[in-house]
């Protein structure tokens, strides 16, 4: 019986070493599936936020693009009134010199005894 128990106890001590073996080999497995099952959920995370950031940045691009639109518009609807604004003065500034010289001319003498009336004789034009 003492060699048969000594075989029944290396026989288990064979198993036991078999079993831890296959243990580690599941643990091994279990650790790696988990690792690729990470890695594929960072690349998903990641990926949505690529996607996120993207979406973003077109956004400010194109409210960029419509402020542009919109201070243009603006300068060049100011830039009319202040043409318009000009051409008026221009307008006024012209009729009051209209006006001025209307009221002057008649009241210049026939005859002028000053000396402007040569000044430009001897001017080199």
């Amino acid at each position: 019986m003492d060699l048969l128990s000594a075989g029944l106890g290396i026989a288990s001590m064979a198993g036991s070493i078999m079993g831890s073996q296959s243990k580690a080999a599941q643990q091994a497995a279990s650790l790696e599936y988990s690792n690729t099952l990470n890695r594929r959920k960072t690349d998903i995370i990641n990926k949505y936020r690529q996607r996120a950031y993207e979406r973003r940045v077109d956004r400010v691009r194109d409210q960029l693009q419509e402020n542009f639109s919109a201070a243009n518009a603006s300068w060049q609807t100011e830039q009319a009134r202040f043409i318009e604004q000009m051409l008026g003065f221009s307008f006024q500034q012209s009729d009051m010199t209209k006006q001025l010289l209307e009221a002057i001319i008649p009241k210049i003498p026939e005859e002028r005894n000053c000396e402007c009336k040569d000044a430009l004789s001897n001017s080199i034009i």
